[in-house]
């Protein structure tokens, strides 16, 4: 995905600057929350909820989907936004 939005402007061969290493380590841990919560939780949808006479609102999958691409974006812009990576320009 960090791939997929700095258009291969990393190489693999040369040392991996640590702003790209901070966001892998987050992307990773967001992706692997929102993996776990899929698995484990049929209710992963939920977007409120209230205790007395318990009720609760639901989103639907593909909504979270989206909400989940959106944080994951969001995750790689706030990293690598100013390092020049996401540029797919000629430089």
């Amino acid at each position: 995905m960090i791939r997929q939005y700095t258009f291969g402007n990393i190489k693999e061969s040369a040392d991996i600057p640590e702003k790209v290493q901070y966001c892998c380590c987050e992307l990773a841990e967001h992706l692997y929350q929102c993996d776990k919560r899929d698995k484990e939780n049929d209710n992963a949808g939920i977007v409120s909820e209230k205790d007395g006479s318990w009720s609760a609102t639901y989103e639907s999958r593909d909504k979270v989907k989206e909400n989940d691409q959106n944080t994951s974006k969001n995750i790689i812009y706030d990293w690598l936004a100013d390092t020049g990576l996401l540029y797919c320009g000629v430089g």
